[in-house]
């Protein structure tokens, strides 16, 4: 017991890395990005690497770094230049591969640990036709209330699209046609992405439900399939803040306060938020770790955004918890001021950040703290 509870603690002090994906728009130019390694505390050697079919046409401006102790953040360059008789049409990931190990001195525990980290650039190639990329995802309603169904629909073509006519199916358990859905767009710019949205009344039993989707555009047409539930909420976003941010600053840390309102803890639980401007174009984009949430108790999941781009004005921004098979998903409204960001959005309580934390979470930190000074004594004594 002793040995887990120790290799719980000498996580306590990690890695985190800003943002989870870079979105690049690809018009034949050379691109310089950057990210950020954040460290927790303690000295680390960390190294970079790449992987993907386009990993090299992307230099980094260094391979590795070093933490030393008190060390709190650390940015790495990169610059992607890919030839135009290269660039493949469509999606194109490019992901940097970042791993430390611990300097044994520094925790006196877990010697020899290392963890890896992910985040990529996405290098997003126009089609030379017209060209309609969908996807469907759900919020997820109870029974006898309210699913909403969102196709977004994002023109990855040189032209504009006329009209974009989109037809549901909503399948039960056993493949029968339940109900039929359908809307219709006009005019959807290349570029730009829309999201058609349909209302669905959930009068039916909990449960899962499939989604044939058909989406037709000037005389083309292509499909996507999903499924939503129906049923009992099993963790709710309760709020969203960032504590502390002013105008300029390259990333916010931002904490996602969770409630568990099932009987049973849930494991493997994390959030991405995307932020988006409001023609509805993606701008940045960041993954929580994963954490559990005990039955019927609350938790914060925390991760850091890449605030450097921002203005002062009005973003749209989608939460999505998973947690298992399942996924919740909230849509807010962020507004970035000179000295604050705030989040407003339906359904969901917004207020400033709770400092109050409950006794257990105190118990099991003074736990910890114990044992790491425990085991730090009988190095030292050790070593005598």
């Amino acid at each position: 017991m002793i040995v887990g509870i120790l290799f719980i603690s000498s996580f306590v002090i990690a890695l985190g890395v800003s943002p989870t994906q870079k979105i690049v728009y690809y018009d034949g130019s050379e691109y310089f990005g950057k990210f950020f390694i954040f460290n927790d505390g303690g000295s680390k050697t960390v190294s970079i690497g790449k992987s993907g079919d386009l990993a090299d046409y992307l230099v980094l401006e260094r391979k590795s770094i070093n933490f030393n102790e008190g060390e709190t953040m650390k940015v790495v360059g990169y610059t992607l230049d890919v030839p135009k008789n290269v660039a493949r049409s469509g999606d194109n990931y490019i992901t940097f591969i970042i791993s430390e190990s611990s300097d044994p001195s520094s925790t006196g525990t877990f010697v020899g640990a290392s963890l890896n980290l992910l985040t990529s650039v996405l290098l997003r190639v126009p089609y030379p036709d017209k060209y309609v990329e969908p996807k469907l995802r759900f919020i997820n309603g109870d029974q006898g209330g309210r699913v909403i169904l969102i196709v977004t629909v994002s023109n990855r073509g040189p032209e504009t699209i006329d009209k974009i006519k989109v037809d549901l199916k909503i399948l039960n358990p056993s493949g029968d046609i339940i109900d039929k859905l359908g809307t219709t767009h006009t005019n959807l710019e290349n570029g730009r992405n829309e999201d058609l949205r349909m209302v669905w009344h959930a009068n039916v039993d909990p449960g899962s439900y499939d989604v044939d989707a058909v989406i037709r555009y000037d005389g083309k047409k292509t499909k996507v399939e999903g499924s939503f539930l129906v049923g009992e909420k099993k963790i709710d976003i309760k709020e969203i803040f960032i504590d502390k941010f002013k105008l300029g600053d390259s990333v916010a840390k931002f904490g996602i306060k969770l409630q568990n309102n099932w009987n049973e803890d849930i494991g493997d639980v994390y959030a991405i938020v995307y932020l988006y401007d409001l023609n509805g174009n993606l701008i940045t984009s960041a993954k929580t770790k994963k954490t559990e949430v005990y039955s019927r108790g609350a938790t914060i999941l925390e991760g850091f955004l890449d605030t450097g781009s921002l203005d002062e004005g009005t973003y749209e921004s989608i939460i999505t918890l998973h947690y298992g098979k399942r996924s919740l998903e909230r849509v807010i409204k962020m507004e970035v001021g000179s000295k604050k960001i705030s989040f407003k959005g339906s359904g969901m309580v917004i207020h400033g950040f709770d400092y109050g934390i409950n006794s257990g979470f105190i118990a099991g930190l003074i736990i910890l703290v114990f044992i790491n000074i425990v085991w730090f004594l009988y190095f030292s004594r050790k070593k005598r």
